[in-house]
């Protein structure tokens, strides 16, 4: 690596002076594992690590010496190192390959730069968590049934989930993909059998099979619009889900630890909703976020701030006239739908009409500019790469 000054890799800013004095230290002089080595402590390598992307450790560093695989191979290490990754934007276009980018954006003039991501397939991205993908993946096109498989990028470990006992086709199916921090385990949620209850699959669970909650209709007769499939659920912390039921009253919400389905009342007042109004969710700084369109030329941000007592706290308010913008006219609010959100309250939105056609909004500033994007965005999340292994996992081959 060259480069003195600094260096990128995909959600990863790092500088490269200290890793490049590491690497001419285990170059130099034959060191050996053996060898005493007291210029630098175990703990200055570590700390040295740990800043470095999961990607590069994982392919590159830990088959440099024994040493450091032990130390890229620790628990402390691994939750370290993924709390310093920043998120990108995983994105994935419309295409028969369904070829996938990651979208960064620059916070300071709201631009972006969308770099293929390396990672084409015959499937479809369902969510991210912890560093682990979703997918519904396909061996082929003439394959009739897809499968739904979780898989780490990182270290090449995936998991086809077995059939669901619903026959799910997995086309709208509401999946998604939580972390329980009571079990440390990942588990699968979906939607079956129009809309009556949920199927979950535990990975590393005991029974290795999917199993059956119900959802949260007493009165089946009163479950909201079910001619239509929901989209996947808004995963934050990776323990919370929540789906847009189609619902102009409320969503349906789990928390993967204890497998319950609840009804959330939404924020704003019924009465408010029109024919133009519009609401979508997203995950803002650790929070679900309820992105209201009352109007064109209004817009409400709301968070869900206390999942527990269904607390709702209006966030930000947006006037189209206060926007600073180069754009003349400011665009529909009704038109324009939320995407993705970056921790500092930068929110992507996606053009209803014109599908090529993106804006970027920074809530603080009240700035907003629009791009024609490079492709058209079928699927856009949040993703964080990580060196977390699946339980009962198997390798896959790129």
């Amino acid at each position: 690596m060259s480069n003195k000054s600094g260096a990128e890799l995909v959600g990863f800013e790092f500088e490269t002076d200290d890793l490049d004095y590491l690497m001419k230290r285990k170059a130099s002089n034959n060191i050996t594992e053996k060898e005493d080595d007291h210029s630098l402590l175990p703990e200055m390598y570590e700390e040295i690590l740990v800043k470095l992307p999961a990607q590069y450790l994982y392919q590159d560093l830990r088959l440099v010496c024994k040493s450091w695989n032990n130390i890229i191979s620790r628990k402390n290490f691994i939750l370290d190192n993924f709390s310093r990754t920043k998120p990108v934007f995983l994105v994935q276009c419309d295409t028969l390959c369904r070829r996938s980018y990651c979208m960064e954006i620059d916070e300071q003039d709201l631009s972006y730069r969308m770099p293929e991501f390396g990672f084409d397939c015959v499937g479809r991205f369902k969510a991210s968590c912890y560093g682990m993908l979703l997918m519904e993946s396909r061996i082929a096109w003439n394959v009739r049934e897809p499968e739904l498989q979780v898989l780490n990028l990182v270290t090449k470990c995936c998991l086809t989930l077995p059939e669901c006992p619903s026959g799910c086709a997995h086309k709208e199916c509401g999946s998604g993909l939580g972390f329980d921090p009571c079990t440390n385990f990942f588990k699968v949620v979906h939607i079956y059998d129009m809309k009556v209850g949920f199927e979950i699959f535990t990975i590393g669970g005991s029974s290795n099979e999917w199993k059956t909650v119900p959802g949260p209709w007493k009165d089946l007769s009163k479950r909201s619009l079910l001619s239509s499939g929901w989209d996947d659920p808004v995963s934050v912390n990776g323990r919370f889900l929540h789906w847009n039921v189609l619902s102009y009253e409320y969503i349906v919400s789990m928390d993967v630890s204890d497998e319950k389905c609840i009804k959330i009342k939404l924020p704003y007042s019924v009465e408010s909703f029109t024919d133009e109004s519009e609401f979508n969710l997203v995950e803002l700084g650790g929070y679900l976020a309820c992105i209201y369109s009352a109007s064109r030329t209004q817009m409400e941000i709301w968070i869900l701030q206390d999942f527990q007592r269904k607390l709702w706290l209006k966030k930000h308010s947006v006037h189209a006239k206060m926007i600073i913008s180069s754009i003349n006219p400011v665009p529909s609010f009704t038109q324009i739908c939320p995407v993705g959100c970056t921790s500092n309250g930068v929110v992507v939105f996606t053009h209803t009409k014109r599908q090529r056609r993106m804006y970027i909004y920074d809530m603080k500033r009240k700035a907003m500019k629009k791009h024609a994007a490079k492709t058209k965005i079928d699927k856009l999340i949040v993703h964080r790469s990580s060196l977390f292994r699946l339980q009962n996992g198997s390798c896959y081959k790129s």
